[in-house]
C-alpha cells in the first residue's frame, strides 16, 4: 500500500518538536477521507493529488489508483458525495509528447504512484510511474507545486485543466493565458458536494519567475479535443445541466535541473483576486521560506498541547498529534473570500458540519485555540446576520443538508458559557450571539432543509411526531378533509404534505399546488375541507373569495384538526389572513405561510433539538438575560423525555426512544436497527427512505444521548445498576457504532452511574481495538476534525460536555501535558502521578494503575475524580491526577457534586 515516508520532507526545519510526529495518511484509507495534502492550520488551499477511484471525498485514496491531478482546494475527512467536494483547476504533468498530441484529457493522462508518497505539515509529494515527481507547499490561499522531470525528457509539460473538479461537476467558466506575462486566469462554477448549490471559484497560475530561471517553450489551449498551439482562452457559458468536457491550458516548460515551479492564487471573489492572492502571500517564489513558514505555523499550533517526546509513549504521541494535525485543518478560513457580503466578519467554510463539529471538534478548539475560535463564532454570527437563522452545514461557500438539530446554537451557547467576559476583546457581540440563538430556537425558517428547525411543530407537540405525509399509502386515497390525508396544513410535514382535492389526497407542494406534479391552482376557490394555507405564496393557495364565513370556519377546523395539542395562536393567524383577503385585501403571508424541510430522522432530530434549546438555556445564564428565558429554555431542554416509551422491551431492557404519532401513540422501531447487528434492512440516512426516526445510528444508541441531562436517562433506565449493565450489553452486544458521532460520549457514560473506573477501561478498549496508526486508522469518516477531536480527548483524559464547563475526567494516556489557551494567556500543566505504561493496551492488566484515585489542582484537593472545570484546565498551575491499581470505592467521590451534572438534578454549570 502506498503510504507516506515522513522523514523525506523536513529539511526546511531543524528546530519542529511537535510536527515530525504527525502522520497525515493515518485515516487515508478505508471510510476515514482524511486529507494528506499541503496545507496551513485552517486553510482555504489544501493542495493534493486526486485518484480516479470512489469513494474519495477528501481526492486522495490510500492504494494504487491512478492519479488525475494535483488541485488546490479539498475537504478533510467528510462523508457526502463519494466523489468528493472541491479538487478544481487540477494541473498535471506530462513529459516526452509531442504537443498537439499529449494525453490532456482527464482520461488519458491519468498515471499511477510509485511507492512512497511523502507528507509532513505544510508538504506533501509524490512520485507517478513516468518518473515524474510533484511537490506541493502552502500559505493560505495560495502556494507553490513543484514538477521534476525525469533526466533527457524530450519535453517537460504541464496541463492546467478549467472543467475537471472532484465531482465532474462543470456548469461553465473560463480560462485566458498570456503567454507574455506568464500567467493563466480561471473561474469556474461547480456543485457543491453536500448540497444542491452552485459555486464559483477563481484561479490563477504564474508560470514564469521574476527571477528567472524557467521558460516558456510553447504554449496553448484544448477543448473537447487536442491541444492548439498558440491559442490563449477556453469559456463555457453557465448551463445548469453541466458540461461533460476536457478543457484546459497546456503549457511547455523549461526549467533548472529538470523542474518546473507554477505559483498559484485562489479567491472566491475573482480572478484578479486569486492573482492578488498569490502576489500577496508568495511574493517571492521562495520554495524554502513558504514551506519553513507552513511548517512553523503547524509547530505553533501543534504546541498547545505540549508533552515530553522522550519519555511517552511512540504510538500514543502519534495519534495524539496526527490528530491535533486534522483538528486544526478545518474549518477553512474564507476570511477576505465572502463572495456573498461586504461584511469585514471572519468568513469560515466547511462547517461540514456542525452536527459533526459541535461534540468534540469546537469543544477543543475553544480550550486550545481560542482566539481562532472566537473568529468561528463571529462567523455563525454573521451567517445569521445573512440568513436569519445560525448556518448549520456550510460547504463550498454555501448551505448544505440540515442533519439533525440547527448545531451551531451549541457552539454559540459553548462560547457564552466559556468566554462572555472577553468577548469584548474578540470582538464577539454577545448581543447578537443571543439574538441568533432565540430567533433559530423560536421561529420556522420558509426552508429548515437547510437553515435552522421545524421549531413550529417542536414548540407544539414537545417533539417531532412521526406523521409522514409523503410516501404513505395516502396518497390518491379517498378523504373529506385534510387530516384525512395526514395533514392539517400546519407544515408538520413541509411542502411535501397532501391536501383532500375531490375527495382524493393529493401531494402538495410550495403552499397550495394540487396533482401528482406541479400541477397549481392559481385561481381556485376554498371549498369545505381545502387548508388556508401559506398566503405568502399567492396564488398558489385557495381563495376564500368574499366568503369571510369560510374563515370563521376555517379557524374550527384548524382547532379540531390540530387536535389533541391545538395551536390557537397559529389558527387564529391563518382565519385573520384569510378575512384580510376576503376583504379584497392582501394578507401578510409570514403569519401563515407554509415551510419546507426533509420531514425525516423524527427521534433524533427531537433529541438534538432539546439539546439545542440547553445551549439557550445556558447562554442565558452566561450573558445575564431573563430569568423566564433560563426557566424556558431549560423546560423545553428535558422534552427528550417525550419519546422514551417505557413499554419497549428488548434484549433484557424495558424502554427505548422510539418514535411517535401526533396523537401520542408511539410506534415501534427495532432498537438494533442501524447499529452493526442490525438483523434487517433500515435505513437511518438523511433522506425519504428514513423508516427508523434515527440519524446515522440506532435507538440502542440514542436511548443514552441526552448529554445535558444523562441522570434523566439513568432514572428512566431503571436506576445506576440497571445503566452499567444496559451500558455492558450495548458494547458486548455489538450496538456500539464508533465511527458514528452519537457515540462519542458513551463510553464516558459510567461516570454518571458513580463507576469512573468502567469508564476507565472501557475507553481504553474504544483507542486500542477503533483507533490506530495506519492508513485504517479512524473507525469512520473523520468528519471535519470531528473524529480527531474525540481521539485527543480521550488520550489527554478528558470529554468535554459542550456548552458548559464541564469536561469529565478519565485517566490520561500520557504521563504528563502542558496546555497554553492564547486567549487567557495561561499554561496549565497536568501530571499523572503514578502514571503506569502497563495500561497502554485494549485491556490492562489486573493490579495495573489505571483507576483515578484523587485530583489536586493548585494544591487544592477536588471532592470529585469525575469531572474536572474549564477553569481548572485554562486557569494556569498544575493539576496533579493521582492514579491506581483499585477503584476509588466511593466511585466518583464522596461530595454533594462529585457526579458530573444534569439537568434533572440541577446543573449544569
Amino acid at each position: 500500500m502506498l503510504r507516506g515516508l515522513l522523514t523525506l520532507s523536513f529539511a526546511a526545519a531543524t528546530t519542529a518538536q511537535f510536527a515530525p510526529l504527525v502522520d497525515l495518511f493515518i485515516g487515508t484509507g478505508s471510510d476515514g477521507n482524511a486529507f494528506p495534502g499541503a496545507a496551513v492550520p485552517n486553510a482555504m488551499a489544501k493542495v493534493g493529488i486526486d485518484m480516479d477511484t470512489s469513494p474519495r471525498q477528501a481526492g486522495y485514496k490510500a492504494g494504487n489508483f491512478s492519479v488525475t491531478g494535483i488541485s488546490l482546494m479539498h475537504d478533510e475527512g467528510t462523508g457526502g458525495n463519494a466523489a468528493g467536494g472541491w479538487g478544481v483547476f487540477p494541473l498535471f504533468p506530462l513529459a516526452n509528447c509531442d504537443f498537439t498530441s499529449c494525453p490532456v484529457t482527464l482520461a488519458k493522462r491519468k498515471v499511477q504512484r510509485t511507492a512512497g508518497d511523502a507528507a509532513s505539515p505544510g508538504y506533501f509529494s509524490s512520485t507517478l510511474t513516468t518518473g515524474i515527481h510533484i511537490e506541493a507547499t502552502t500559505t493560505r490561499r495560495a502556494g507553490l507545486v513543484r514538477f521534476t522531470y525525469p533526466a533527457g525528457s524530450s519535453s517537460n509539460l504541464v496541463v492546467v485543466d478549467l472543467s475537471n473538479d472532484l465531482q465532474r461537476s462543470f456548469r461553465g467558466g473560463s480560462l485566458s493565458l498570456d503567454p507574455t506575462k506568464g500567467r493563466i486566469q480561471l473561474q469556474g462554477t461547480f456543485l457543491q458536494s453536500y448540497g444542491t448549490f452552485n459555486y464559483t471559484a477563481f484561479g490563477c497560475y504564474d508560470f514564469l519567475p521574476p527571477s528567472g530561471g524557467q521558460s516558456l517553450v510553447t504554449s496553448g489551449t484544448y477543448n473537447a479535443g487536442n491541444p492548439t498551439v498558440n491559442t490563449t482562452s477556453v469559456s463555457y457559458a453557465y448551463a445548469d445541466g453541466g458540461y461533460a468536457v476536457d478543457a484546459g491550458a497546456l503549457l511547455s516548460l523549461k526549467g533548472t535541473n529538470n523542474s518546473v515551479t507554477l505559483r498559484f492564487g485562489i479567491s472566491m471573489h475573482s480572478t484578479a483576486n486569486a492573482c492578488a492572492n498569490a502576489e500577496t502571500e508568495v511574493p517571492d517564489w521562495d520554495w524554502d521560506a513558504v514551506h519553513s513558514a507552513s511548517e512553523q505555523a503547524w509547530e505553533n499550533r501543534l504546541s498547545a498541547v505540549s508533552v515530553d517526546t522522550k519519555v511517552e509513549d511512540a504510538t500514543v504521541l502519534e495519534l495524539l498529534y496526527s490528530s491535533l494535525y486534522r483538528a486544526a485543518l478545518v474549518p477553512a478560513n474564507f476570511s477576505e473570500e465572502n463572495p456573498y457580503s461586504s461584511s469585514q466578519e471572519p468568513f469560515y467554510d466547511s462547517m461540514f458540519c456542525s452536527w459533526d463539529t459541535f461534540r468534540t471538534e469546537h469543544p477543543l478548539i475553544s480550550l486550545l485555540w481560542p482566539r481562532q475560535w472566537a473568529e468561528m463564532v463571529r462567523s455563525y454570527i454573521d451567517g445569521w446576520r445573512a440568513e436569519g437563522f445560525i448556518p448549520e452545514c456550510r460547504v463550498s461557500t454555501k448551505a448544505g443538508y440540515i442533519q439533525g438539530g440547527s448545531n451551531g446554537m451549541p457552539v454559540l451557547g459553548d462560547f457564552a458559557v466559556k468566554y462572555a467576559d472577553h468577548a469584548s476583546d474578540l470582538q464577539v457581540n454577545t448581543d447578537d450571539l443571543y439574538t441568533a440563538l432565540v430567533t433559530t430556537a423560536e421561529e420556522t425558517p420558509s426552508d429548515w432543509y437547510r437553515y435552522g428547525r421545524q421549531n413550529d411543530v417542536w414548540k407544539r407537540f414537545g417533539y417531532i411526531p412521526f406523521d409522514r405525509c409523503t410516501g404513505t399509502s395516502k396518497a390518491n386515497g379517498k378523504c373529506t378533509t385534510a387530516a384525512d390525508c395526514g395533514d392539517t396544513g400546519l407544515s408538520l410535514c413541509g411542502s411535501d404534505g397532501f391536501q383532500c382535492l375531490n375527495n382524493q389526497c393529493k401531494k402538495k407542494t410550495g403552499a397550495y399546488c394540487a396533482g401528482d406534479l406541479n400541477e397549481c391552482l392559481p385561481n381556485h376557490v376554498c371549498a369545505n375541507g381545502d387548508p388556508y394555507i401559506g398566503s405568502n405564496y399567492k396564488p398558489k393557495h385557495c381563495s376564500p373569495g368574499t366568503n369571510a364565513q369560510f374563515c370563521t370556519d376555517e379557524y374550527t377546523i384548524c382547532i379540531n384538526d390540530t387536535q389533541p395539542n391545538p395551536n390557537t395562536e397559529w389558527c387564529a393567524a391563518v382565519r385573520d389572513q384569510c378575512i384580510i383577503e376576503a376583504n379584497g385585501g392582501t394578507p401578510d403571508g409570514s403569519a401563515t405561510r407554509a415551510t419546507t424541510g426533509l420531514a425525516t430522522r423524527e427521534v433524533s432530530r427531537s433529541l438534538e433539538y432539546a439539546f439545542n434549546d440547553f445551549a439557550v438555556a445556558q447562554a442565558a445564564r452566561a450573558l445575564d438575560k431573563s430569568e423566564d428565558d433560563v426557566v424556558k429554555y431549560t423546560n423545553r431542554s428535558l422534552n427528550f423525555k417525550n419519546l422514551w416509551d417505557a413499554s419497549v422491551n428488548y434484549d433484557g431492557f424495558t424502554g427505548y426512544m422510539q418514535k411517535r404519532f401526533k396523537n401520542g401513540t408511539f410506534i415501534y422501531t427495532p432498537p438494533d436497527a442501524c447499529s452493526p447487528v442490525d438483523s434487517g434492512s433500515h435505513s437511518c440516512a438523511r433522506g425519504d427512505d428514513n423508516d427508523t426516526g434515527f440519524y446515522e445510528s440506532s435507538s440502542f444508541e440514542y436511548s443514552f444521548w441526552a448529554p445535558h441531562s444523562v441522570a434523566s436517562l439513568v432514572s428512566l433506565m431503571g436506576g445506576a445498576a440497571t445503566f452499567i449493565k444496559r451500558l455492558d450489553r450495548y458494547f458486548a452486544g455489538g450496538y456500539f457504532l464508533a465511527g458514528n458521532e452519537p457515540s462519542f460520549e458513551t463510553p464516558w457514560l459510567y461516570h454518571y452511574a458513580n463507576r469512573p473506573d468502567l469508564s476507565a477501561a472501557r475507553i481504553r478498549q474504544v483507542v486500542y481495538q477503533k483507533f490506530g496508526t495506519s492508513t485504517n486508522g479512524i473507525p469512520g469518516n473523520d468528519d471535519s476534525g470531528a473524529m480527531a477531536a474525540l481521539l485527543v480527548f480521550h488520550l489527554l483524559g478528558l470529554y468535554p460536555i459542550p456548552a458548559t464547563r464541564q469536561l469529565l475526567l478519565g485517566s490520561p494516556f500520557v504521563s504528563s501535558y502542558t496546555l497554553r489557551n492564547d486567549v487567557l494567556g495561561t499554561t496549565t500543566t497536568v501530571s499523572v502521578k503514578n502514571f503506569d505504561r502497563g495500561t497502554l493496551n485494549a485491556t490492562p492488566a489486573a493490579g495495573t494503575n489505571l483507576f483515578v484515585q484523587s485530583i489536586t489542582v493548585n494544591g487544592e484537593v477536588k471532592d470529585t475524580v469525575c469531572w474536572l472545570s474549564f477553569d481548572d484546565l485554562t486557569g494556569g498551575g498544575n493539576i496533579e491526577i493521582a492514579v491506581g491499581s483499585t477503584p476509588l470505592s466511593s466511585g466518583c467521590g464522596s461530595g454533594s457534586n462529585a457526579l458530573p451534572e444534569s439537568v434533572e438534578d440541577g446543573g449544569v454549570a
